[in-house]
């Protein structure tokens, strides 16, 4: 493994943090493998110190195993390595939350609430003040598999050829998600993820070599309340008539159960990349040069069975809650994003002592697009809310003009070997994920969001409520990639046998960087846009 953390050459692009070379372990002639188990149990563990309740560890269970093979295929030419390790994980999570006691559970007249009341455990502790709680633990399993498969094959004396494929499935479950402080609730969450990748290395003549790359990933996962009931079979009126879960509802005190709110959801990530790189070595120059394509489509959706909250355990007794909100409508997009790279770098040998990397890439991030054009944005010129592909053309403007230099030398002083003096500097543009865009698939009138402050009982809240005051999400239509600037300087010496001294310097600059903001911030005590709400977010680019 190998990681660039700092001015990496033209070769890279796509973000200025850091560039990750991983090399997987190959198979050779001789056959060889391992096997390995790691056990942990609360049958070793100590008692959590935070628990005051039990002289016993909570339930706790994990195993991590595996195994790995490698060998030939066909003698000295194709070779396999393949792996696998799987984890089984019980934990118990310690609970410790306000509930009803006997009498305000006898004293429940409200219909929904009596429904409600399944789902609250008795209380099995009273405490110094006299109220009613329960001590206990929720479970948290966590399952994941994964495995890996490497061959490479010498097609050839000329060519070799080399394929990698990973698979990893997670299951788990979060019981405490949102707050919630009883056993039973939270979510289920299930992710696959995907990578292979491939690559052909040819010498075409004693100075030319040309490596091709194709390379795909899949990342998709979805998570669902542990509940999923119908809120309207159970009395709830809020808008929503589908088994999605119990709204999330909250009493003050420290009792939170439900929901989580805003949690059906799903989202599959893909990325294809195919890339091609021909090096040329000369006298003095070492050149490189290629380009890269790559595209990702991001697929998600998301639906919310809303929220509740009661001010004390009284007015939750009663069903009359003080706050409620909802965002009605089946959320749900399609984004591809695409990126073209091209570049060039030149490593040139200026002294025996003396050389100097040169480079310059080139990127295009495209403006992403919606497949059913659900991007709603703000339109300032007018104050309203336009649709991408049908109003206006695109979210934001292309980003087709990213030249990024990257420039470096290392030089010899002494001319020994002994000592390194080298310095560099890059610019580097980085391709914003779809994150900055899927809030424009959840705008008016795709969804509706509700909510009611005061006095709403569960059967009314969908009544009572209206449509909050419209704070849209929306994206600057000059949205500029975010660009960092990269430098150092440092020396290393051999300062003993065996042992080098480094000093040196780094030091970058961000600008254009993405930040959020409110667009509708009041000035001198007013809005410049009176329609929205005060809270209304963009994400701009941001002044030099």
């Amino acid at each position: 493994m190998k990681v660039d953390n700092s001015t990496f050459s033209a070769q890279y692009g796509r973000n200025s943090g850091a560039i990750v070379n991983i090399v997987t372990r190959s198979g050779a002639n001789s056959p060889s493998g391992e096997l390995f188990e790691f056990l942990r149990d609360e049958a070793l563990d100590a008692r959590n110190f935070f628990n005051f309740f039990s002289d016993e560890p909570e339930p706790f269970s994990r195993h991590q195993f595996g195994g790995s093979v490698g060998g030939p295929l066909i003698r000295n030419r194709t070779f396999f390595f393949a792996a696998y390790e799987g984890i089984r994980q019980r934990q118990h999570l310690d609970l410790n939350s306000l509930v009803l006691s006997d009498a305000e559970r006898a004293s429940t007249r409200n219909p929904q609430v009596m429904e409600l009341l399944q789902f609250i455990p008795r209380a099995n502790l009273v405490d110094e003040q006299g109220t009613a709680r329960f001590v206990g633990s929720a479970l948290a399993p966590f399952d994941a598999d994964q495995a890996s498969l490497d061959v490479t094959d010498g097609i050839g004396q000329n060519a070799h050829l080399h394929g990698y494929y990973w698979y990893n499935r997670v299951q788990r479950r979060e019981p405490t998600l949102q707050g919630n402080t009883i056993p039973g609730f939270g979510d289920i969450r299930r992710r696959r993820r995907h990578v292979l990748t491939t690559n052909e290395t040819r010498v075409l003549s004693p100075t030319l070599v040309n490596e091709a790359r194709f390379g795909f990933a899949r990342n998709a996962g979805a998570a669902a309340p542990t509940v999923l009931l119908n809120p309207t079979q159970l009395g709830f009126a809020i808008g929503v008539d589908e088994p999605i879960g119990l709204p999330q509802i909250s009493v003050g005190g420290g009792l939170n159960f439900g929901g989580p709110a805003n949690f059906l959801t799903s989202r599959t990530g893909t990325t294809f990349t195919v890339s091609d790189m021909l090096s040329h070595q000369r006298t003095r120059h070492a050149l490189r040069f290629g380009g890269e394509y790559r595209r990702y489509t991001n697929e998600s959706y998301t639906k919310d069975a809303g929220r509740f909250n009661f001010p004390t355990v009284a007015d939750f007794v009663a069903g009359t809650a003080n706050a409620f909100s909802v965002m009605l409508g089946d959320r749900h997009a399609q984004i591809t994003q695409s990126a073209l790279g091209l570049f060039l770098q030149d490593q040139y040998s200026l002294r025996p002592n003396l050389t100097l990397d040169l480079g310059v890439r080139y990127d295009w991030n495209v403006t992403p697009t919606e497949r059913e054009d659900r991007f709603v944005v703000f339109d300032q010129a007018t104050a309203s809310l336009v649709r991408v592909g049908t109003d206006i053309e695109a979210i934001y403007q292309q980003n087709d003009w990213n030249v990024q230099p990257r420039v470096g030398v290392v030089w010899d002083p002494s001319r020994t070997g002994r000592t390194a003096v080298r310095a560099a500097y890059g610019v580097y543009v980085n391709q914003p994920t779809t994150n900055l865009v899927t809030g424009a698939t959840a705008n008016p009138p795709l969804v509706t969001p509700l909510s009611y402050s005061g006095p709403v009982g569960l059967d009314t809240a969908g009544r009572l409520a209206g449509t909050t005051g419209l704070a849209p999400f929306t994206v600057d239509p000059n949205f500029t990639n975010a660009t960092t600037q990269s430098w150092n300087v440092n020396v290393q010496a051999e300062a003993l046998r065996n042992v080098a001294v480094m000093v040196g310097y780094f030091g970058s600059r961000g600008s254009q960087l993405r930040i959020t903001r409110n667009l509708n911030q009041p000035t001198n005590g007013v809005r410049p846009f009176s329609s929205l709400s005060p809270s209304s977010p963009i994400l701009p680019r941001r002044p030099q």
